[in-house]
């Protein structure tokens, strides 16, 4: 991804000076939070948004234009790592679409990975229990061929835990700040999964 970033990345600042305009540089994560404004619908400020993109996976209280990050980051994402892309296996899929693909046709109640639950007024999250859960499971499916479980039903369990720790840190955000709005944003934002837990 960093090719296709410096390649959109130079040609602005080239199309900048050319043109003689000026080149406004954005935050990523702000750029993903304020990216709700571009659709029909808007959320009325204040609100919370969970952004989830990649190693980038945190709560916001968006109180007006300028967002000023409010809880700690939540290291979500990157953990799939230990899944889809296992030294020992021959999965072969990919991080994002291809985990989701994989977790839709599966069975998300076939195997209960643990859910870590910190202090209970904190808004950060914990993953690296269910990493290691994952990845000794996956290392167990391997070794014993266990027929009845496929790669999806691990999938579709490990999406499954994942989502709902970030649901249930998401909703204490909303009730911990009292707004009426809650926005969902970033790449992975587009897992219906996500979107409908």
């Amino acid at each position: 991804m960093i090719g296709s970033l410096l390649v959109g990345l130079y040609f602005a600042k080239a199309f900048s000076y050319v043109l003689n305009i000026p080149y406004v540089g954005v935050n990523h994560l702000e750029g993903h939070i304020l990216s709700v404004f571009l659709e029909e619908r808007t959320p009325p400020f204040p609100f919370v948004v969970l952004t989830v993109s990649g190693g980038h996976t945190t709560l916001y209280h968006v109180e007006g234009s300028v967002v000023t990050p409010h809880w700690a980051k939540l290291s979500t994402m990157p953990q799939a790592r230990r899944l889809t892309r296992s030294p020992k296996s021959s999965l072969g899929i990919s991080r994002g679409r291809g985990h989701r693909n994989l977790a839709r046709s599966g069975n998300k109640d076939r195997i209960r990975f643990p859910r870590a639950h910190l202090s209970a007024d904190s808004l950060d999250c914990s993953f690296s229990g269910l990493k290691t859960a994952v990845a000794l499971y996956v290392k167990k499916w391997q070794e014993n061929g266990q027929k009845q479980l496929s790669m999806a039903d691990i999938a579709a369990s490990f999406q499954e835990a994942v989502i709902d720790v970030l649901a249930e840190k998401t909703i204490a955000a909303a009730e911990k700040t009292k707004v009426s709005s809650v926005v969902i944003a970033g790449g992975v934002a587009c897992n219906q999964a996500l979107r409908t837990g």
